[in-house]
């Protein structure tokens, strides 16, 4: 079974979540999306791709132990 995460958005706006180069699809508000990923040890950049929104501080980096 692969890992994943339950995204939902509970902003006013549309979103998405990308990782390790997986993406949720565009969610508007109160839409949820399920992303599977396997992540090894290390780091991971994540962001929101709608244009504007990594600018606007929606990223950050994932650690994985």
């Amino acid at each position: 079974m692969r890992p994943r995460s339950r995204f939902t958005n509970k902003g006013a706006l549309s979103h998405d979540f990308k990782i390790a180069g997986k993406r949720t699809v565009l969610l508007k508000t109160g839409k949820t999306a399920t992303l599977r990923a396997i992540l090894k040890k290390g780091k991971y950049a994540f962001l929101c791709t709608v244009p504007g929104h990594a600018a606007a501080g929606m990223k950050g980096v994932l650690t994985v132990k």
